[in-house]
């Protein structure tokens, strides 16, 4: 009989839905999945192989074994090191999965400034879901995400990542905070009715455990900051012959004729088109 795992290392992007029933609906092969997410090899393996590392994630999350959330924070962690972009753009849903009783814990992570930047943001993420969701939960992460939106020694994309959040369930005494950290992301109306109980984005709180399977073109890796490459780097490249003669050819009369349309470029640290009220960075932008 074959082993239904082994799918999960060979399936690619595109595990069948059939498949991850077949293994949801196995609850003991829970230690095994463990075992994949916690196999650092797996995690820095090439395709289709480090695909299996982000099916047993999902699994995880929607089997919710014993000490399920404690593995899916261990799996962000691996997925920050790799750049695994599955991992990373569907932790905050896979982390609100578990509900208020998750919150001590993420809030935990979220305060933590020995994590790295998207773990932090992960957990802060989640918590967002979760109040957003819970009104109980509010007033708990809206005072964490103030504090890190608050903190000069705190990195800037973690505190306007939180002031983001924030802007879901604001108080009147935050706007000065809000318009210190976001102001060339929302215009001061949108702030403003925020506060008034307007948000200027919903977030997507319904979404599947399994959406990520939905997604028209999913990619493994997460998107290098192209504004971080070294010039340096690029000066060194060598030019071809024909491309230095062309260039050294006399320009035409009228540029006109030759004119390029110009492309919408979405900069990175806009709000992402998507409308979820995120960097473009830090969503749709994360990964290509």
């Amino acid at each position: 009989m074959a082993d239904p795992l082994d799918l999960l290392l060979t399936a690619g992007p595109r595990l069948d839905p059939a498949a991850f029933d077949a293994v949801l609906a196995r609850p003991d092969l829970a230690a095994r999945l463990v075992e994949l997410v916690e196999d650092e090899d797996l995690w820095s393996d090439d395709e289709p192989r480090a695909w299996g590392a982000v099916h047993a994630t999902l699994l995880i999350a929607s089997m919710k074994p014993p000490g399920a959330l404690a593995i899916l924070l261990e799996a962000l962690r691996k997925a920050d090191i790799n750049e695994i972009a599955p991992v990373v753009n569907e932790m905050p849903t896979l982390l609100a999965s578990f509900g208020p009783a998750a919150a001590p814990a993420l809030l935990a992570v979220a305060d933590d400034p020995g994590e790295e930047f998207l773990v932090r943001n992960g957990a802060c993420d989640a918590l967002t879901l979760m109040a957003v969701q819970d009104a109980s939960l509010r007033p708990e992460v809206a005072r964490h995400l103030r504090a890190i939106a608050s903190d000069d020694d705190e990195e800037l994309d973690l505190r306007e990542n939180a002031a983001i959040s924030l802007m879901n369930f604001p108080e009147r005494t935050d706007r000065a905070l809000l318009v210190d950290l976001l102001s060339e992301i929302f215009d001061r109306e949108s702030i403003n009715l925020a506060i008034a109980g307007e948000p200027a984005f919903t977030l997507d709180t319904r979404r599947s455990l399994r959406a990520f399977y939905d997604e028209p073109e999913p990619t493994l890796k997460l998107d290098v900051e192209t504004d971080e490459l070294d010039d340096d780097l690029l000066d060194e490249q060598e030019v071809p012959d024909e491309i230095e003669e062309m260039l050294a050819e006399p320009e035409p009369a009228s540029q006109e004729l030759f004119a390029k349309p110009e492309l919408f470029v979405v900069e990175r640290n806009a709000p992402c088109p998507c409308g979820s009220g995120k960097k473009y960075k830090s969503c749709c932008g994360a990964a290509n």
